[in-house]
């Protein structure tokens, strides 16, 4: 998983791995050019392979780039690297959703969550809907 970090994959050095999960791995990288940290999503090589999955990431990074919400992170760029698509992301630091949403809940204990989840309404109506916000796959009715 860490293979790719100090490379530099389009404009973006690879930094750091945040995570990884069933679609693929997610890294702290910096634009090179513009000295700008952003998240770089790089799908698994399995996936990157199958033409309709590639087809279906293409069209949800389309819809999530013309996005534009206070409570929904902004898509800067998307690409391939050596046969793998990859989608680049603002980059937002404090933890992982699972952590803030179990923080929160404890202390808010009932009341609402100041904003969280706002942005929802507006990305399904783009055709968007994230599938590991809070940690685990969603499965979406429908």
């Amino acid at each position: 998983m860490t293979e790719f970090i100090g490379k530099t994959i389009g404009n973006y050095r690879i930094e750091a791995l945040l995570g990884a999960g069933g679609m693929g791995q997610v890294f702290r990288a910096r634009h090179i050019l513009l000295d700008r940290p952003a998240a770089l999503k790089l799908l698994h090589g399995n996936l990157a392979q199958d033409p309709m999955f590639q087809t279906r990431f293409r069209q949800e990074a389309q819809a999530a780039a013309k996005l534009r919400h206070p409570h929904i992170v902004e898509v800067f760029d998307f690409d391939e690297f050596e046969g793998m698509a990859y989608l680049v992301m603002e980059l937002v630091t404090g933890g992982s959703m699972r952590g803030w949403l179990r923080s929160a809940a404890s202390q808010t204990a009932g009341m609402s969550r100041a904003g969280a989840g706002t942005g929802a309404p507006g990305g399904r109506r783009a055709g968007v809907c994230a599938r590991d916000g809070h940690g685990a796959p969603r499965h979406q009715a429908g």
